[in-house]
């Protein structure tokens, strides 16, 4: 087994995202213990896939939800009697934020859900990658997928030869 780590730096929004991509390379000898003995759904790690939404972000939607039947009122008034233009502009908009409120809860439940990594999905896809907030966090990870992919190692050596048959009195 080869495993390779590397710490990748990415600007965002608010400050700097940091991503621990993994590859992952099994011998031909632990593809065929792996196919032979069923380890496919043994979990090799779980971390975080992107950044988690802060807690604006997730109160947001529900406010808009709130508020986007008054806007939308407020909108069809404007377009109405002042401005048809811009109302109808106004009217869009708002139409596409209640949108939003409503789609954006399942984006961020999909941001929020932990990336699994099980044995068979590295035999398929060797890469992966995981969110950490800071550098310290991201190498923190990487000791903990290394303690996995030992643990997975030491399954997978184990599961080479069946055991010997023990006879012994108690």
């Amino acid at each position: 087994m080869r495993v390779i780590f590397e710490h990748r730096e990415h600007n965002a929004v608010m400050g700097r995202d940091y991503f621990l991509d993994t590859t992952i390379e099994l011998s031909h000898v632990e593809k065929a213990i792996i196919e032979q003995r069923y380890l496919q759904d043994q979990i090799v790690a779980t971390g975080l896939r992107d950044r988690p939404p802060s807690d604006s972000a997730l109160e947001l939607p529900a406010l808009i939800r709130q508020l986007a039947p008054l806007a939308l009122l407020l909108s069809a008034g404007f377009a109405f009697f002042i401005w048809t233009g811009l109302g109808i502009l106004l009217i869009l908009c708002v139409v596409g934020a209640w949108i939003y409120a409503y789609v954006a809860p399942f984006l961020h439940a999909r941001a929020c859900k932990p990336l699994i990594v099980k044995v068979g999905q590295i035999q398929k896809f060797p890469k992966f990658s995981f969110f950490a907030p800071t550098p310290h966090h991201c190498k923190n990870l990487a000791d903990d997928v290394e303690a996995q992919l030992m643990l997975l190692k030491t399954i997978i050596s184990g599961s080479a030869e069946l055991g010997e048959t023990q006879t012994f009195e108690l």
